[in-house]
């Protein structure tokens, strides 16, 4: 099984952030992790970047079942919509997104 954190490593001198996913369906844990860790680099005003990538073959084939939507506190795309400085997505493979039943 796959660890249901996310990983943050800061890169050369301490500007730049990789947040690395587990990859493979979002899991709610995950979920809440990124939207608690993208809380904090907002708040961090050394980060000058943060790139979003994963150690799975696919970024997000979508929603595991376990990831209720409504029954997060945050919504971990609007919480890296908030961070000031540009976001960078490294993407990989499948990448959806799921609102309802409508498929992004």
């Amino acid at each position: 099984m796959q660890p249901a954190g996310v990983d943050t490593q800061w890169q050369f001198d301490g500007t730049q952030v990789v947040l690395r996913l587990p990859g493979g369906p979002l899991r709610a844990a995950t979920a809440a992790s990124l939207a608690r860790t993208a809380h904090q680099l907002t708040e961090d005003r050394a980060v000058r970047v943060v790139i979003v990538t994963t150690d799975g073959p696919d970024f997000c084939p979508g929603p595991d079942p376990d990831l209720d939507p409504l029954a997060l506190g945050d919504d971990p795309a609007a919480a890296l919509a908030r961070i000031r400085v540009p976001v960078i997505a490294a993407v990989r493979g499948a990448c959806r997104s799921e609102i309802g039943r409508a498929h992004v």
